[in-house]
């Protein structure tokens, strides 16, 4: 059939055309590909060296805070010594707690807690009527 032929002999000669337009394209594509990927390796790769070197400064860091934490104990152990094998006499007085002072978070006149006659119950207390 004749349409057959000339349809047939039209898409041969496009697709002879758009073929070789098709591949540059797709060259130029893989080039930005290829150009895009070397830039993301020198970024991850600069990032990589960036995260190392936080690491190590963290690592120093933690080191640091370690001795200066064990030195704190060797002296706190030092000055726990000294305490237990020093002589009585010569034992530092510990200052003993006011006997009449408030024990709690008391106003001036206020009663502290415990000091309510042994009779009085508190006024919200169901228990005292």
């Amino acid at each position: 059939p004749y349409p057959f032929i000339l349809l047939n002999l039209g898409l041969s000669m496009q697709a002879a055309y758009a073929a070789p337009i098709i591949m540059m394209s797709q060259n130029r594509q893989s080039a930005k590909d290829r150009l895009q990927a070397e830039l993301d390796l020198r970024t991850n790769l600069h990032a990589e060296t960036l995260i190392e070197e936080l690491h190590g400064r963290m690592e120093d860091l933690r080191l640091r805070q370690w001795n200066e934490l064990m030195q704190l104990q060797e002296q706190q152990m030092e000055l726990l010594h000294h305490l237990l094998h020093a002589p009585e006499g010569n034992q530092p007085e510990r200052s003993a707690p006011a006997a009449n002072a408030p024990a709690g978070n008391t106003r001036s006149g206020d009663a502290p807690a415990g000091d309510a006659p042994a009779g009085d119950a508190p006024a919200g207390d169901a228990r005292a009527e």
